[in-house]
């Protein structure tokens, strides 16, 4: 499977690992991306269990406060094509992780913040590094994430929006 903007697809001995990279924005959404690379690796028979992670020392992170100040959260909400592709994408890569007959082990390699935290619930298995944080910024605010090696702030007051992305429904799960 080739690489995209957004993942990097390692398949070694039917494990499948897809590694996000923080801070390459996508055409379309980051979202709609993992739902294609899911659904492909769905279907791969030679594909037996998939392990997605981040790049560096983040699992997954949320646009900075900035990035959200900055257009970010306003073009997803004046954009309907930006939006379309956004939300559609991050249902339907919930969708065919929750439906997956392969098992999915979280590799959680740093914060999983905002749609991260949504992807670390809807695994099977999560390992993850002892100091990560695992959130929906959406529900609180703002916090302070390590993007890189560097704390920086995540999500903005202005943004939220209870209940997120609607990862908090696999919470209990």
């Amino acid at each position: 499977m080739a690489d995209d903007e957004y993942l990097n697809i390692d398949v070694e001995r039917q494990v499948a690992t897809i590694t996000m990279r923080f801070g390459v924005r996508s055409s379309k959404s980051g979202g709609w991306e993992l739902a294609e690379a899911f659904e492909t690796l769905r279907k791969d028979n030679a594909v037996r269990v998939l392990i997605p992670t981040g790049e560096g020392d983040a699992f997954s992170l949320a646009p900075t406060g900035d990035a959200y100040r900055g257009g970010f959260a306003y073009d997803n909400g004046v954009n309907p094509a930006k939006a379309w592709y956004t939300f559609n994408g991050i249902a339907r890569t919930i969708e065919t992780m929750v439906g997956m007959e392969k098992p999915i082990i979280a590799r959680v390699n740093g914060d999983a913040i905002g749609f991260g935290q949504s992807l670390v619930f809807a695994c099977d298995f999560i390992v993850a590094v002892e100091d990560a944080i695992i959130m929906d910024h959406h529900m609180g605010g703002t916090l302070t994430g390590t993007y890189f090696g560097q704390q920086r702030e995540t999500g903005a007051e202005e943004f939220n929006a209870p209940p997120g992305d609607g990862g908090m429904a696999l919470v209990p799960l």
